[in-house]
């Protein structure tokens, strides 16, 4: 019996430490990337950690910490954060055609005779890689699966990734984020300033995103990516991927995006081919393109969307969802997002579209404008007042003892970059405007000393307890934030000059007038003088008053 116990101890610790001994290894540094032990993920922030990244995962090469790779991990279940835009020194323009410079290896991709696939999730959080450079111009399984990413297996996330001027040249499945994808890459964006182009012969797949999307998912995505290459045939050229390989594309936009003549005509400014293969799926959904030249030196109006659907895909139009619309050259619609994580996008878009761009339809996704309340209301378009809206503009304020009185009056219509406060006699949700003109710019309203009414085309970080941010809740009152925070874009806030000026407020509506204490969010109330509510100093609302003190009642102090 005792020695059945010594070996179920033994048994156990021999558990316990391998336990202990694999926690430690997968929480230790990889060459120059240190683990974030709070957060539970690496953390990237310079070249170095990036080419350890690719040594780690490709089982070649040496850290820059010195010591040899021999072994490929596929990083399944570990998690990588970009913490600040990284920038690769380079002595050849992105655009020269001549250019064999080669400073990047990619993450993943085939190595020592073997797919080595990246597993993990790689969220890039908005930042930017540039100056990256590859040169592959053999026809060898070596030369193909470059990008940013060479290839990424089931399971693997890439997100919230700008890649700027870069030149990747290389065989097979060749993209700007992701080679071969089978994973998932969404909020990720290749700009105007990225080449992909092909030396060899057979240099298929192709895109400005990913080359060849096997099974995996591509979504919310934009591309400006020029494609070029050297030789033919070459097949499966795509503004946003090659080929779509019995995966999914959603919601991406080819924007300016240049793509060449392929064999077969096998190319377009979505993508080359879309194949469902055996799994009898390859879903293309709401992805437009705006602006692109497809196999011409002019902008292409129609007809471009994907170049060939394969014969081996079944019931084809269960398959090809509204995915293209082709608007003479427009895109029938984009979408601008009103979140801070889709704000790379927005400020994509606005650069891309240019100033004075007319868009046959704008989507503000995730924008609602409820009934019953005052809603603030800020786009970077102009238009006529939509029917069943009450639009007011700021047009007075002042500071009177320690009221602040801001006077609204009817606005004619909505110019760009300005901050309203619109009613809606219904829920409008996802709100879309057609035949528009994008703006890039903010005007804000101004009462110097006062008060500025700022409009937030973009989003607008708040910290707790900064008095002189105020904003209308749902409720109709003012207020300042309890918490750090964000104002989301297409709406507004008030910027007081001066944070101990104002205790109270009066909105002024001209048919309604609406008064209150301001209070940190979460400790606040509105009045009107036709109501006879009575509130405590704190906000609250009492019935009665049922000890000594000072109360409100239609926005004034009244002591009982």
């Amino acid at each position: 019996m005792e020695k059945d116990r010594r070996l179920y101890f033994r048994a156990a610790m021999t558990l316990l430490t391998m336990l202990l001994t694999t926690a430690t290894w997968a929480e230790s540094a990889i060459g120059s990337i240190q683990y974030n032990s709070t957060g539970g993920y690496y953390e990237i922030g310079s070249t170095d950690n990036l080419n350890d990244l690719a040594v780690y995962v490709n089982g070649t090469g040496t850290y820059s910490t010195g010591g040899n790779e021999t072994e490929a991990h596929e990083c399944s279940g570990m998690s990588f954060k970009l913490g600040a835009d990284i920038a690769y020194s380079h002595t050849t323009d992105w655009d020269d055609a001549s250019s064999t410079e080669n400073n990047y290896t990619a993450i993943g991709g085939y190595f020592n005779n073997s797919n080595c696939p990246f597993m993990g999730t790689f969220d890039g959080q908005g930042h930017t890689i540039s100056g990256i450079r590859i040169y592959k111009n053999g026809d060898s399984n070596d030369d193909g699966c470059q990008g940013l990413f060479g290839m990424t297996g089931d399971g693997a996330v890439i997100r919230g990734i700008t890649l700027a001027d870069a030149r990747i040249t290389g065989y097979d499945r060749t993209g700007g984020i992701v080679g071969k994808n089978t994973g998932t890459v969404t909020d990720c964006h290749v700009a105007a300033d990225v080449a992909i182009h092909a030396v060899s012969a057979s240099a298929y797949n192709h895109g400005g995103i990913v080359g060849d999307n096997y099974l995996g998912t591509v979504s919310n995505c934009t591309s400006a990516a020029t494609l070029t290459t050297n030789s033919n045939p070459v097949r499966y050229y795509g503004g946003i991927a090659g080929i779509n390989n019995g995966g999914t594309l959603s919601n991406n936009l080819a924007i300016g995006a240049v793509v060449p003549a392929t064999d077969n005509n096998t190319y377009g400014a979505i993508c080359g081919e879309n194949y469902a293969g055996s799994e009898n799926t390859a879903i293309l959904r709401n992805n437009y393109y705006h602006a692109c030249k497809v196999a011409s030196n002019d902008v292409t109006a129609s007809g471009v969307g994907c170049g060939h659907i394969s014969d081996n895909t079944p019931n084809v139009s269960s398959y090809f969802v509204d995915d293209v619309t082709d608007n003479n050259g427009a895109v029938p619609g984009i979408i601008l997002y009103d979140h801070s994580a889709k704000t790379d996008v927005n400020s994509y878009i606005f650069n891309k579209v240019g100033n004075n761009a007319e868009v046959p339809r704008v989507e503000l996704a995730g924008r609602t404008l409820q009934t019953g309340r005052w809603n603030t209301f800020s786009v970077p378009f102009s238009m006529a007042k939509p029917s069943g809206w009450t639009v007011k503009e700021l047009t007075n304020a002042s500071i009177e003892g320690t009221t602040l009185t801001l006077t609204f009056g009817d606005a004619a219509s909505i110019v760009a970059g300005h901050a309203y406060l619109v009613q809606v006699d219904a829920n409008v949700v996802n709100p879309t405007f057609n035949d528009v003109e994008i703006v890039d710019e903010t005007t804000p309203t101004t009462f110097a000393g006062v008060v500025t009414f700022q409009p937030t085309i973009t989003p607008a970080a708040i910290t707790a307890n900064d008095k002189t941010v105020l904003f209308v809740t749902s409720a109709g009152a003012l207020t300042w934030p309890n918490a750090n925070g964000t104002i989301k874009s297409f709406r507004a806030y008030f910027q007081l000059a001066n944070a101990m000026s104002a205790r109270e407020f009066k909105m002024d509506f001209g048919d309604e007038i609406i008064t209150g204490i301001i209070a940190a969010e979460g400790s606040r109330f509105t009045g009107n003088v036709e109501s006879s509510d009575i509130f405590d100093l704190q906000g609250r609302k009492v019935a009665q008053p049922t000890q000594r003190g000072i109360y409100i009642i239609k926005g004034k102090k009244i002591i009982k």
